[in-house]
């Protein structure tokens, strides 16, 4: 098929009908059933919090499994620090 170049076209699209449709139908059939998998993983996910929302505080559990996976990216931990206390200090005034 040929580029036109105010539209990406995948490079390895078949330029057949046929063989498009099909490939077209494969790909709807495997992101339905990714979407699927998510609401599944969500629907558990609510259920988990259900479960424990009366023995622990699910939002600032939530909230600290959030810092500690950003904390987990930081490279610069002891300047980290810095700015963390600095950022304390003026949020307390």
């Amino acid at each position: 098929m040929p580029k036109n170049n105010n539209v990406s076209v995948a490079d390895e699209q078949p330029s057949e009908i046929n063989v498009l449709k099909k490939l077209v139908n494969e790909f709807i059939d495997r992101y339905r059933n990714v979407e699927n998998e998510l609401e599944l993983l969500k629907e558990s996910q609510r259920e988990l919090v259900d479960e424990y929302k009366d023995k622990l505080d699910i939002k600032t559990l939530k909230a600290a499994m959030r810092v500690v996976k950003i904390e987990k990216t930081i490279t610069h931990k002891e300047t980290f620090e810095v700015f963390a206390e600095a950022v304390r200090e003026k949020e307390c005034v």
